[in-house]
């Protein structure tokens, strides 16, 4: 069974580390450009199937309650070996899932604690809660 790791980081770490990202897409992009004709098919196309090949979460579905933020997704078959590990980068507004050369932003519909997060993985079924920011009294 794989095993879940969770890094609460802040929003400015994904901007710093945008390429490290990018980089992985932009080498499976010229793959396909290179298996194609060129006029057949447009940079944008292949930047597109690039990351739906490297996606780890496939589908995601987010939802929202008055306390928390509820992901529920299915994990891609080659991303989740039985040994291999899954790391969670929860941010503000962002939780980057990654495994292996797979990952998944995902982009979250309000504010959220870093530190309150509880996961589940079952077969491919990964759940995770987050705990919503609470605007600051006044």
């Amino acid at each position: 069974m794989a095993t879940i790791r969770i890094l609460p980081e802040s929003d400015e770490w994904l901007a710093s580390h945008k390429e490290c990202f990018d980089a992985p897409v932009l080498k499976r992009a010229f793959e396909i450009h290179r298996h194609h004709d060129p006029q057949a098919c447009s940079a944008v196309a292949d930047w597109q199937a690039a990351k739906h090949d490297l996606e780890l979460l496939p589908l995601a579905g987010i939802d929202e309650t008055d306390r928390d933020v509820r992901v529920s997704a299915c994990v891609a078959d080659e991303g989740c070996g039985r040994d291999s590990v899954i790391t969670l980068r929860v941010m503000p507004h962002h939780i980057l899932a990654e495994s292996g050369n797979r990952f998944s932003l995902l982009n979250l519909p309000c504010p959220v604690r870093t530190d309150k997060v509880r996961t589940r993985l079952e077969g491919d079924q990964l759940s995770v809660v987050v705990a919503r920011m609470r605007p600051e009294a006044k």
